[in-house]
């Protein structure tokens, strides 16, 4: 009989619709519990389940607090006790826990971790709430991976698995997440998995070749203290709004996301200047990294070749933005590497190869 962890964090798939308010409920036990009825009825297995509940909260309110209570409770897990973990979250930040997440245990635990969230709350007919959860559990009980996967069903009825680093945020219309790279880990159908063609998409060949040089660091609980501030481009940001004096409330570094093509706005305006942005953080030692370049030779806009030429930025490659958040986070958060060190090293599907 397989064993099987319900971890239980809040969020949508825990939640209650009351005078047009959705909010959490109370904590629902072993017994009580819809998810683990709902998979109880409709499949012929016998599973054996324990629940815990480490936060209760939306994961539209979760902090680095919270994550750090979060991560102290998985390290504190006698792994070997189950044959998978399915945790149930919010959909909101669903996409930068399951990279949080990937990042740090992808590549060093033995047993599937599977992370799930509902678009409404389960008394709504609309919910796909179950239909993830009992998506996971079979996923778990088919012996062939160990992992971090996120499983969420889309709107065509399709039930996509993803690798956690690899997991977009969901848009606003559909409530539809997306993979990075555009093609899942695979599909669950009835109860089986059916792997994906996503060979376009495969990671770099440094995968796994740093298993053993940060499989303590893993391991270890250092609590996020350091922050990292994120910065998206979009038509007239305006750079002479932002200032980072170097003092205790200064981001430990700042992730400056791309568009597209790999580019942004460095118009010789000041205050649209990113190069004069840039400069102002180096100098106050804080380094400004880009989110996503795509190729380290090769072609570039005049704005980017501009940027890599003129200032001490630092170019991220072929990463998602959720991802690339959550890597630099546990990057300045540790003592044992370098943050190049820890950006440079593939360490769960995160950073797939040049097209």
């Amino acid at each position: 009989m397989a064993h099987i962890l319900l971890v239980q964090t809040g969020g949508t798939i825990q939640s209650s619709l009351q005078s047009h308010i959705i909010d959490i409920q109370n904590t629902r036990t072993t017994e009580t519990n819809p998810l683990i009825e709902a998979y109880n009825t409709s499949r012929d297995t016998n599973v054996s389940w324990e629940v815990l509940q480490p936060l209760e909260l939306l994961s539209e309110n979760i902090t680095l607090s919270h994550w750090n209570t979060f991560i102290s409770f998985l390290y504190s897990l006698n792994w070997q006790q189950y044959d998978g973990i399915i945790l149930a979250h919010g959909s909101d930040t669903l996409a930068y826990t399951s990279c949080l997440l990937g990042l740090l245990l992808g590549n060093h635990i033995d047993i599937p971790l599977v992370l799930i969230a509902s678009n409404y709350v389960l008394e709504d007919s609309r919910s796909n709430g179950i239909a993830n959860f009992c998506a996971a559990v079979d996923f778990i009980l088919t012996g062939k991976f160990k992992g971090v996967f996120t499983i969420y069903q889309d709107s065509h009825g399709q039930l996509p698995v993803y690798l956690a680093t690899r997991l977009l945020p969901a848009d606003c219309y559909l409530d539809a997440f997306s993979d990075f790279g555009g093609a899942p880990f695979g599909y669950m159908k009835d109860t089986s998995f059916i792997p994906a063609d996503y060979t376009h998409t495969q990671s770099t060949d440094t995968l796994f070749c740093n298993k053993n040089m940060f499989s303590h660091l893993a391991k270890r609980n250092k609590p996020f203290t350091k922050n990292i501030f994120c910065i998206t481009p979009y038509p007239g940001l305006h750079y002479s709004s932002l200032s980072f004096a170097q003092n205790h409330t200064s981001p430990a570094a700042v992730l400056h996301g791309l568009y597209h093509s790999g580019t942004l706005c460095n118009s010789p305006e000041p205050e649209y200047s990113f190069e004069k942005f840039c400069c102002q953080c180096n100098e106050n030692n804080i380094p400004v990294y880009l989110c996503s370049m795509k190729e380290k030779r090769g072609n570039q806009y005049a704005s980017i070749a501009s940027v890599t030429t003129n200032t001490q930025a630092i170019p991220l490659y072929n990463i998602s933005f959720p991802a690339a958040y959550c890597k630099l986070l546990i990057a300045y958060n540790q003592d044992i590497y370098t943050p190049l060190e820890y950006m440079n090293a593939n360490l769960y599907h995160e950073i797939l190869k040049p097209i």
